[in-house]
């Protein structure tokens, strides 16, 4: 009589303890590879060039660098052609309408320009 008690009290603690960890997860946690990113790290390169030119965030922040021109970007640090100045800038070529996130460690003022068309440049301030 005693061992049924004991697991007849196990059971239902199992069962309770499952009920408050899924009742106090009310919502599904998101994937490891989800990342946000907001408005005020987003540089958006237009026909006309980088938007904003200048961006200033704190080191180990995630940036998305969104092609909204008619033309492939290259995202790249300078200086021009080499890349060598910050190579944690240097992105793959992204089509019209496609965007990549990165993060930045790298303390300091670094250049980015596009290398498909180097007179489009901006600024990178990591704090």
């Amino acid at each position: 009589m005693k061992k049924l008690t004991i697991i007849v009290v196990a059971v239902l603690v199992l069962i309770v303890g499952a009920f408050v960890i899924t009742s106090r997860s009310g919502k599904k946690p998101e994937p490891a590879s989800s990342v946000e990113v907001s408005s005020e790290n987003t540089i958006t390169y237009t026909d006309n060039g980088f938007e904003p030119a200048t961006v200033t965030v704190k080191a180990g922040t995630t940036i998305r660098v969104k092609n909204n021109s008619s033309k492939s970007l290259q995202f790249s640090s300078d200086d021009h052609p080499t890349h060598t100045k910050d190579k944690e800038l240097n992105k793959s070529v992204l089509a019209p309408g496609k965007s990549e996130t990165f993060s930045v460690s790298s303390v300091g003022t670094n250049g980015f320009h596009n290398h498909l068309n180097p007179d489009h440049i901006g600024t990178l301030i990591v704090e």
